[in-house]
């Protein structure tokens, strides 16, 4: 256990908890929320989570808590140019989604679980992996230290890519 937490593989289990993250992530930028549940319905975003496990490029790690409680998850998928993302590279691209809970933010946790889902990604000897942040996320900064470099700027997000055979 590091830090108050541990890190395991992420399972199906945790779909819940991948969308709350992905909802959190999502709205981290702007004012206004919509209901879980019509964020759930959207077809953009479904591609991201439902059926996990179970397509291409499914990978992925969660930290779980001292009272076994999920505080944070990195996971990737892999897409084609018809269902293209705004973290789309490639087919060959796994797309990456990270997150933690707001009480474990700038704790090492996303850190940790990244540095877990690059060591995976290499043992899967992908090549690169991709991610989509808004431009004002200070979360930025972080992808940078890991390596990861603008691939194309949009108004309301950057595609950003990480070379893992270098």
């Amino acid at each position: 256990m590091t830090a108050g937490y541990v890190i395991k593989p992420l399972s199906s289990d945790y779909e819940a908890f991948m969308w709350k993250l992905l909802y959190d992530n999502i709205f981290v930028a702007r004012e206004s929320k919509t209901a879980d549940r019509e964020l759930e319905d959207l077809p953009t975003l479904k591609k991201y989570i439902e059926n996990w496990g179970k397509l291409r490029g499914d990978l992925g790690y969660v930290a779980i808590d001292q009272n076994n409680q999920p505080i944070g998850a990195v996971w990737t998928r892999m897409f084609n140019e018809d269902d293209e993302t705004w973290g789309y590279v490639d087919e060959q691209t796994p797309e990456l989604n990270i997150a933690t809970i707001e009480t474990f933010r700038s704790k090492g946790a996303g850190s940790a679980l990244l540095r877990e889902m690059i060591d995976l990604l290499k043992a899967y000897q992908h090549s690169a992996v991709s991610l989509s942040v808004h431009p004002d996320n200070r979360c930025i900064s972080l992808y940078k230290r890991f390596g990861f470099v603008v691939y194309k700027a949009y108004k309301n997000a950057v595609t950003m890519k990480k070379e893992l055979n270098k």
